[in-house]
């Protein structure tokens, strides 16, 4: 329709910006002018835009952290609840928890998407920083009535990685295998077979050693 063949520009977007709504956002007092142009008829103008009161700002950017690619800062007003970027940080082997005002995890945290409001003063930047957690698993095992000790394995997400090999005994038994549950009725393992993701990420699976009795 003829709504859709208008166009708008404004020559100096220091002063002021047109955001995707097409509504038109004043950035600091100052004078512009707004050009008007409709394909559908020809019609063209400038109009003299006056802003007589700038918003106040603070911005936010976004490190990596030890990751890779990037969030674009954002221009927050003040006064104003708005939701932080989502994380398009990536860092091999670990995933992303949240954001932070320091680097090691030890100032205020806040999740990805929250909403925030005034975490710093007018004309001020603030850091938030990717916070990471290794994306690993545990597997715990259990002697299921056998003796001997074995620590838990880590094992990272969405790498093949082979079960440590059992160390527990049971007198006139051997073992079989490795087993969800207790009495067998859950997923089976074999001895050092090779797994994948078998919890998520933080996560702890316990196998149990399943024993056959020797008669």
């Amino acid at each position: 329709d003829a709504a859709r063949n208008i166009s708008y520009s404004i020559a100096d977007e220091s002063v002021a910006s047109i955001d995707k709504d097409g509504n038109i956002i004043g950035k600091e007092k100052g004078s512009t002018t707004l050009h008007v142009l409709s394909y559908y008829d020809g019609y063209e103008k400038d109009v003299n835009i006056n802003v007589v009161e700038s918003p106040l700002y603070y911005k936010i950017k976004y490190d990596a952290n030890g990751g890779a690619g990037s969030v674009l800062e954002q221009a927050i007003e003040v006064g104003v609840s708005t939701k932080l970027r989502s994380n398009l940080f990536s860092r091999d082997d670990y995933i992303f928890k949240e954001w932070n005002t320091k680097p090691d995890g030890t100032g205020t945290s806040y999740l990805e998407g929250a909403e925030v409001l005034n975490i710093t003063e007018q004309d001020k930047s603030i850091t938030l920083y990717a916070i990471w957690i290794p994306a690993i698993y545990n597997v715990k095992f259990d002697p299921n009535g056998g003796t001997g000790t074995m620590e838990p394995q880590q094992i990272f997400i969405n790498k093949n990685t082979s079960l440590n090999a059992n160390t527990f005994e049971k007198e006139k038994s051997i073992f079989i295998g490795w087993n969800t549950k207790p009495d067998e009725s859950g997923d089976w393992y074999d001895d050092e077979e090779e797994v994948l993701n078998l919890a998520k990420p933080t996560e702890t699976i316990t196998l149990y050693a399943i024993w056959d009795q020797i008669y």
